[in-house]
């Protein structure tokens, strides 16, 4: 992405993005206009997006090892079923998935991650965030979970500082050091 403003809208609510846009960009229409006019346009790239390398891995990995997960996003809940039904297998790994719209407020708020713990049965101490933007390190760390950032943006990692361990790639991710099942392949 081109825009200089991208590290605005990363990790925020569909709204707060819109309004960040409209803003920069001083739009002669409102928030709410904008979001109408654009939703089309995104729901139709949806079967376009790539999956980060290493999350197919990941996510077919803690399936196989019975590890319960949970996938809490800003986005509405229906943008979320309709985004990881393109990834083969990606809706029934998941335990729990929780959209902005399911709770009182989005990240940075630990809201929607004590409600996956919640959903979960487990304890917040006990989850592992593995989350891209910084509104969802600072969600998980003030839900008092362990964290590890996978920087959405290049070059970004030295603002993920809160986060108890920064990768920069999904492939990086050492999961016995969390204290789950270690990958069994070697890249």
């Amino acid at each position: 992405m081109g825009w200089k403003g991208t590290h605005k809208i990363v990790g925020k609510t569909p709204l707060e993005a819109a309004a960040a846009i409209v803003e920069d960009y001083q739009l002669s229409c409102s928030t709410i206009e904008f979001v109408s006019q654009i939703s089309p346009l995104f729901s139709d790239q949806w079967c376009n997006i790539k999956a980060l390398p290493g999350a197919n891995r990941l996510l077919k990995h803690l399936k196989n090892h019975g590890v319960p997960m949970a996938l809490a996003s800003n986005s509405p809940r229906e943008s979320i079923e309709a985004k990881i039904s393109y990834h083969d297998g990606w809706k029934s790994s998941f335990s729990v998935i929780i959209g902005g719209d399911e709770v009182r407020t989005g990240k940075p708020s630990p809201d929607m991650f004590l409600e996956a713990a919640k959903r979960l049965s487990m304890e917040p101490s006990s989850c592992l965030v593995i989350e891209d933007s910084l509104p969802g390190v600072t969600a998980g760390k003030v839900a008092e979970m362990q964290v590890v950032a996978v920087p959405s943006l290049p070059k970004q990692s030295h603002l993920y500082t809160a986060a108890d361990e920064v990768v920069n790639s999904l492939l990086d991710l050492r999961l016995e050091k969390w204290g789950l099942p270690p990958f069994e392949d070697l890249l």
